[in-house]
């Protein structure tokens, strides 16, 4: 295979140190994200229950559109992946660039629509007078700047799927430190500058995101030369959006399902009033944070599996998923272990509020105890979807979602309250896991289906 500078080789080489060299600058770079977005909700925190609640209520939105464009571009990491596998190194650009055009309408599209139907969905979540407004602060102008959340997302699975991780990490961690130091001089203010309140975050996180998408813009037209600006055909346009959709829109279903559920579950704990609704996002924020190493080897296994999928290296495609699954596992059982003896500290110095301790308290406990499940299905749903099955993915997702963490979900509200709904979404996280590990099967066996035929 001929590769470019800007277009490492995955085909050769010692396995774990390939992935663990790809999925180590991911950490940090998940990581300063991940942990921005706990600052995030320290800063909130400090606003009152209230707020944080409000905050609360836009998690799972938020979320939605960002899984969405995460969806389109692993779709366009398993594409762009799977091109330089198989040698094809002139798609590669073609792809990145259709890639980008592609996602920036559609997000465009869903940020119109969520923009004009802010108040009828976050009532339907259960917001009420109180927290609706703060909901309107935050989400207005998030809205308005969504498209700058689609550079840096699709960008950097280009560059993923080219071997390239650390520049995607840089960018998330500048991206991370500038938000974390424009959170309190925004949200409380500072001399001459007012302080913004909920509204403040929003627009932290608007600069960041910006300086993020000019920082991977740069690195993709001028570092990696993976931009065309060259005119073609539409039908030529066409071609690689269908390649990309054929992975992209099944995994993009797949990531909106949780966060479907994650509104209907913040809808339930609702019931329980803002204090619940504050101790449900503070935990589910921290509970990502938690999830630090899974997430990295998720990312750096897409594009492992696709390019030695590609180029027929299926015993190196198995190792890399054996690898992933064990060192995910072993670290959602160690990480766990660590939450559940020092709850108690974490959920004082988050909560914001005396009220809000206990029940963070017991999410970081209870929901918290399949982490090591999530592991085996984020790295079985990463390796799916690398070898073009994303269906196999989304069956996972809707598994865990709507057959087993709502119904679950409810019967633990009704039996033991906020404590059972706990409860009851790590269950499914735990009986998700095992169906997955099951469904992996042919992949530990290195049985992969020929590229040629996709």
């Amino acid at each position: 295979m001929t590769t470019t500078p800007h277009r490492a080789g995955l085909t050769e080489g010692p396995v774990a140190r390939q992935l663990l060299g790809l999925a180590a600058p991911m950490v940090a770079g998940v990581l300063s994200v991940i942990l921005l977005a706990a600052i995030d909700t320290y800063f909130v925190g400090k606003l009152g229950a209230d707020a944080l609640a409000a905050i609360s209520f836009t998690f799972p939105v938020v979320a939605l559109i960002g899984n969405l464009t995460i969806g389109l571009s692993i779709g366009a990491t398993a594409a762009i992946a799977r091109a330089i596998g198989t040698g094809r190194e002139d798609e590669v650009k073609r792809l990145t660039t259709d890639a980008l055009l592609l996602a920036g309408a559609i997000v465009m599209f869903a940020s119109v629509i969520g923009y004009l139907t802010i108040d009828p969905v976050f009532t339907a979540m259960g917001a009420d007078a109180t927290t609706l407004p703060m909901i309107r602060q935050y989400m207005g102008p998030w809205y308005l700047s969504i498209v700058l959340l689609v550079v840096p997302m699709m960008g950097n699975a280009a560059l993923r799927a080219s071997g390239d991780s650390m520049t995607q990490a840089r960018t998330m961690i500048i991206s991370a430190i500038l938000n974390g130091l424009l959170d309190p001089l925004l949200i409380f203010g500072w001399g001459p500058i007012e302080g913004m309140g909920v509204t403040g975050a929003a627009v932290a996180s608007i600069i960041a995101r910006g300086v993020a998408a000019a920082l991977t813009l740069w690195v993709l037209i001028r570092g990696a030369d993976l931009v065309s600006f060259e005119r073609v055909p539409f039908a030529v346009v066409k071609a690689s959006w269908r390649q990309i959709l054929k992975v992209g829109a099944p995994a993009a279903a797949t990531n909106i399902v949780p966060s479907v559920a994650s509104a209907m579950l913040t809808r339930l704990v609702s019931g329980f009033g803002h204090v619940a609704v504050a101790a449900f996002g503070a935990g589910s924020r921290l509970e990502q944070m938690a999830l630090i190493l899974p997430l990295a080897l998720t990312a750096a296994l897409g594009p492992f599996v696709g390019q030695n999928w590609g180029a027929g290296h299926n015993q190196r495609a198995r190792d890399a998923i054996v690898l992933s699954e064990r060192l995910s596992f072993g670290w959602g059982v160690v990480v766990w272990s660590l939450l559940a003896l020092t709850a108690g500290p974490i959920a004082r110095r988050f909560a914001g509020e005396p009220d809000v301790v206990a029940p963070l308290q017991s999410y970081l406990v209870l929901a918290t105890f399949g982490l090591a499940f999530q592991g085996i299905t984020f790295s079985t749903s990463a390796s799916f979807n690398s070898i073009a099955q994303p269906l196999k993915s989304t069956s996972l997702a809707l598994l865990r979602t709507t057959v087993l963490a709502l119904p679950l979900a409810w019967i633990g509200a009704q039996w033991r309250g906020v404590e059972g709904l706990f409860i009851g979404v790590a269950s499914a996280n735990v009986i998700t896991g095992l169906a997955a590990y099951w469904m992996a099967r042919p992949l530990r066996a290195g049985i992969l289906p020929d590229p040629s035929a996709r």
